[in-house]
């Protein structure tokens, strides 16, 4: 396979065939926003196209919060997510339609 010691690829298709043998297509979806007058967050992990985690966070009424305080905690709440799942060598984190 190209590898020099336990696991070191020694060319760009060695490299190629390791990510291969050992990535999982890891997706986490972030929102923070605001419903019926109430501030919150929610994200959930994908792992191969299933389910593997979910996370959410109410904050409060709009009047004490904010939309930006949301989003915030969503990314906090990714960090918090991706922690426990440390099976992956890469992710996609989507954050309100937008990729990070």
């Amino acid at each position: 396979m190209g590898l020099s010691g336990p696991c070191v690829p020694t060319s760009k298709e060695a490299t190629l065939e390791v990510i291969g043998l050992y990535h999982r297509e890891v997706i986490v979806y972030s929102d923070g926003s605001g419903l019926n007058e109430q501030i919150g967050a929610a994200v959930v992990l994908y792992k191969d196209g299933t389910e593997q985690g979910v996370l959410g966070k109410h904050l409060g009424s709009e009047e004490q919060h904010t939309i930006f305080e949301a989003k915030v905690l969503g990314l906090s709440l990714v960090a918090k997510l991706i922690k426990t799942k440390v099976d992956f060598l890469m992710l996609t984190i989507t954050m309100s339609g937008m990729r990070i």
